[in-house]
C-alpha cells in the first residue's frame, strides 16, 4: 500500500518540466533567436558558471536574477524587458527557441512590473541612477527571480516531493529543550526540509517565506502592493532573521538519510510513468532492483561532478595566485624587499591548488552496504512505517566547564596559527606573501571540507572516528573556521566573477542584440529578393 505522500510525488511527476500555457498553439508567433547569437551566448554563460560555486540546480535561478537587474538598470523605462530577458535565456540555453509564444513576454512584464512598483514604493526612487543602491533592491530582484523562474519552469514535482518529506520528518523531530512555539517550530522544519532535500539558497527560501506572509502575492493589485510596502521593512527583517539562525542548520545532518530516500523516489517518479512507479513502489523486489540502478548512476554522477568541482577550483585558485602574486606579492619584494625571494612565491603559486587537489581526490566511494540501508529507509517510507525519532537535545555546559572549553579552543588557535607562522618564518615569507599564504589556506581549507562534504551526499552510513582524525580535526578546524568566516563576508569577491559580470557581460550581450537585430534585417533583405 503506497501512503498518500508518496501518491502526491507520482501525480506531480506527471506535469511537464516547462508549463504547457508557455508553449506555442497552432499558428502563434513565437520568441525566435539566431542560432549564431545562441551559440556565442551559450558558450558565455557555460564559462560564467564554470567560475560560480552555486549548486548546479539553483544556477539557473542565479542566472535569472543577474540578467534581470542588468536589463532593469539598464532599461528601466522599457516595456520590453520581459522579452528581452526570455530572448537572453533563449540564447543561453535555458529555453527552447522558437518555441515560446510571444503573449508570454506581456504576462512576464506584469511579474516584473509588479516588482518594480514595489521596490519603488518601498525605496521612494525608482530612478535608474538610483535603483541598484537601495538596500531593499537586492531582496525585491530576489523575490522577482524566483517568481519568474518558477513562471518559466514547473516546480510541482519538486513541491510535491518536498512537502512529502516534510510531513514525514516534522513529526519525528522532538525540540524537547528547545522553547519554540508552534509556528516557529514549523518555520524551522521547513528550512531545515528544504536546506536537506534541494540544498536550497537564501534567495528561494526568500521567496518562500515572503508568500506564506503574502499568500495572494502573484495576484497582488495596487491596494496590497502599497499595504506590503509599508510593512516590507518589518517582514524583511524578519525573514532574513529567520534564515540566519542556527538551529535549521544544525537539524540539516539529522535529515540527511531521510533526504537520501525522498531524492531517490522523487527521480523514480521522474524517469518511470506515474503506472510504471507505481508498481515498482508496490514490488519489494522490483524497488530493490530500480532503487539500485538509480542509486548506481547517482554515485557515479556525484563522483564526476566532485572531480568536475575539484577542477574548476584548483584552475580557479592556481589562476586567481597568480594574478595576486602578481599585484601584491612580486611589487612588494621589487620596491619594499629589493630583491625577490624564489621559495615563497612559488610555494604561495603552487601549493594551494595541489593542497586542494589532494584533499578532494582522497573521497572514497559509498561502502557496500549503503544502497541496502537506502533500499530499507524507502520501503519503511512506502509503508508508513513507525521510523527512528529525530531528537535536538540544547547543549547545556556549566559555565566553569564553558569558560574551560572556551580556553582550549582559543588555545588551540594560538597554537595552530602560531605553527604555520612559525613555518612562513623558515621559508623566509615576508608579511605580504605570509598573509597570502595564510588567507588561501583557510579558504582552501574550507572549500575542500565542502567539496568532501558533498562527495558523501549519497553515503548514509558515517565513518568511524579515531585518535588520529579527532587530533587532525582539533589542529585543522581552526583553518577551517576561518576560512568559513573569510568566505561568508567575502562571498561577493570573485575576481573571474567581477571581470564577467560587471566588465565584459553588459557590453557584450548588447553587442549579441546589436548583432540579433542585423541578422533579422539582413534576413528581411534577403526575403525581398524572391
Amino acid at each position: 500500500m503506497i501512503s498518500n505522500k508518496i501518491e502526491q510525488i507520482i501525480r506531480a511527476s506527471h506535469d511537464p518540466r516547462i508549463p504547457e500555457y508557455l508553449l506555442k498553439k497552432e499558428e502563434e508567433p513565437t520568441i525566435e533567436v539566431s542560432e549564431i547569437t545562441s551559440q556565442a551566448a551559450f558558450i558565455y554563460e557555460k564559462l560564467r558558471n564554470a567560475v560560480d560555486y552555486k549548486e548546479e540546480h539553483l544556477i539557473r535561478r542565479a542566472a535569472l536574477e543577474r540578467i534581470l537587474k542588468r536589463k532593469i538598470a539598464l532599461n528601466l523605462k522599457s516595456d520590453k524587458i520581459a522579452r528581452s530577458l526570455i530572448a537572453e535565456f533563449i540564447r543561453a540555453g535555458y529555453l527552447p527557441n522558437n518555441e515560446i509564444p510571444e503573449r508570454v513576454a506581456e504576462n512576464l512584464q506584469h511579474i516584473i512590473d509588479r516588482h518594480l512598483l514595489l521596490h519603488k514604493k518601498v525605496s521612494g526612487d525608482g530612478s535608474a541612477q538610483s535603483i541598484g543602491l537601495t538596500p531593499y533592491f537586492k531582496p525585491i530582484m530576489s523575490i522577482a527571480s524566483t517568481e519568474i523562474e518558477r513562471f518559466l519552469f514547473s516546480h510541482s514535482l519538486e513541491d510535491a516531493t518536498l512537502n512529502a518529506f516534510y510531513t514525514s520528518i516534522k513529526d519525528r523531530v522532538s525540540m524537547p529543550d528547545l522553547k519554540l512555539s508552534d509556528s516557529e517550530r514549523d518555520l524551522t522544519m521547513y528550512i531545515a526540509s528544504a536546506r536537506a532535500l534541494f540544498k536550497s539558497d537564501d534567495a528561494t527560501l526568500y521567496y518562500d517565506l515572503f508568500t506564506t506572509y503574502y499568500p495572494n502575492w502573484e495576484n497582488a493589485d495596487e491596494e496590497l502592493i502599497n499595504h506590503i510596502a509599508g510593512h516590507f521593512q518589518e517582514v524583511h527583517r524578519t525573514i532574513k532573521d529567520n534564515l540566519n539562525r542556527r538551529l535549521p542548520w544544525q537539524l540539516v545532518p539529522k535529515l540527511k538519510n531521510d533526504s537520501i530516500y525522498f531524492s531517490l523516489l522523487k527521480e523514480l517518479a521522474e524517469t518511470k510513468s506515474g503506472s510504471d512507479s507505481r508498481a515498482i513502489l508496490e514490488d519489494p523486489q522490483l524497488l530493490r532492483k530500480e532503487i539500485t540502478l538509480l542509486a548506481k548512476k547517482r554515485y557515479e554522477a556525484e563522483k564526476r561532478r566532485v572531480t568536475k568541482s575539484s577542477w574548476r577550483a584548483v584552475i580557479y585558485i592556481f589562476l586567481t595566485k597568480i594574478i595576486l602574486a602578481f599585484i601584491f606579492e612580486l611589487p612588494y619584494d621589487l620596491f619594499i624587499e629589493k630583491k625577490i625571494t624564489i621559495t615563497p612565491l612559488l610555494i604561495n603559486v603552487f601549493f594551494h591548488p595541489l593542497l586542494l587537489f589532494a584533499v578532494t581526490s582522497s573521497v572514497k566511494n559509498p561502502p557496500s552496504n549503503n544502497t541496502d540501508i537506502i533500499v530499507n529507509g524507502i520501503q519503511n517510507i512506502i509503508s508508513e512505517k513507525p521510523l527512528k525519532k529525530i531528537v535536538m537535545q540544547k547543549r547545556g555546559y556549566g559555565s566553569f566547564l564553558n569558560v574551560l572549553l572556551g580556553f582550549v579552543y582559543t588555545a588551540m588557535f594560538f597554537i595552530t596559527f602560531t605553527i604555520i607562522i612559525q613555518f612562513l618564518r623558515a621559508f623566509n615569507f615576508n608579511v605580504v606573501s605570509g598573509i597570502l599564504f595564510i588567507l588561501f589556506l583557510t579558504l582552501i581549507s574550507y572549500f575542500g571540507i565542502r567539496i568532501r562534504y558533498t562527495a558523501k551526499t549519497w553515503h548514509v552510513v558515517g565513518g568511524k572516528e579515531n585518535p588520529i582524525s579527532f587530533i587532525w580535526d582539533l589542529f585543522t578546524l581552526p583553518v577551517i573556521k576561518v576560512g568559513r568566516w573569510l568566505s561568508e563576508k567575502f562571498a561577493t569577491i570573485n575576481i573571474f566573477i567581477f571581470i564577467m559580470d560587471f566588465i565584459l557581460e553588459a557590453p557584450f550581450k548588447l553587442l549579441l542584440e546589436v548583432f540579433e537585430e542585423f541578422i533579422s534585417f539582413v534576413r528581411e533583405k534577403k526575403e525581398e529578393m524572391y
